[in-house]
């Protein structure tokens, strides 16, 4: 009696313990199934932002410059608040500062370091204001079917003016956007990114610069490219 008793025991035992190993197993599936989601997705992600920077890249008419990238030194810096008075305001307004502690801010000796290809994360960041439309494929192909080259960009200010192809440093992008012909170029903006205050700007009729809405959520990303 007892010996059946104990192997009746061993029995259950042993169907919950291969119970137990296929639940695990089918979890170890599903955790991989996950994973592998997972990768799929972040590699489409970095092939489509791969994509769109090659894009970019093809717009912006680069300054040619023999300077290595390691001597950025060798541009002469462009501190913008002192040549900006409509875009120092908003920056004494959203820094909290005085004019003479803004300007300060711009300055050389407070250079701000920015990441590599900073540039293109700009752009994307300017697709979420009103000027989106101006790097869009649709205003492209219409300056294309108007016997124009396309649109291109090109870029006068960085915090890396070698990479960049521009031709002044400061801590902040300035760049213009035109429709580009054979006989000439037709601008449609001029813009600038300010990298302190993570605000960019478009020049108005009357030449001054007015602030461009911008996301939260996109100032928040923009605010990734500072290593400083």
């Amino acid at each position: 009696m007892n010996r059946l008793l104990v192997s009746g025991i061993a029995c259950l035992l042993g169907l919950w313990l291969i119970g137990c190993k296929k639940e695990v197993k089918s979890t170890d599936v599903v955790n991989r199934t996950i994973e592998d989601t997972r990768t799929i997705k972040q590699e489409q992600q970095d092939t489509v932002e791969k994509e769109n920077r090659i894009d970019i890249k093809q717009q912006i008419d680069s300054v040619s410059s023999s300077v290595e990238k390691d001597q950025q030194d060798v541009f002469a810096w462009n501190n913008l608040y002192e040549g900006e008075g409509d875009i120092l305001n908003q920056a004494v307004r959203l820094l909290k500062v005085n004019k003479s502690k803004a300007i300060a801010l711009m300055d050389e000796s407070n250079q701000l370091k920015v990441k590599n290809n900073s540039l293109y994360k700009v752009f994307d960041g300017l697709k979420s204001t009103e000027l989106k439309d101006l790097l869009g494929e649709e205003l492209r192909q219409s300056v294309i079917a108007n016997g124009g080259l396309g649109v291109n960009i090109r870029v006068s200010v960085s915090p890396n003016p070698a990479e960049d192809g521009a031709s002044e440093r400061g801590n902040f992008y300035s760049f213009a956007i035109y429709e580009n012909y054979e006989t000439h170029m037709a601008t449609l903006a001029h813009v600038i990114f300010d990298v302190r205050t993570l605000s960019y700007y478009k020049l108005d009729a009357e030449g001054s610069y007015v602030m461009l809405p911008c996301p939260d959520s996109v100032k928040k990303t923009l605010a990734n490219i500072v290593q400083n």
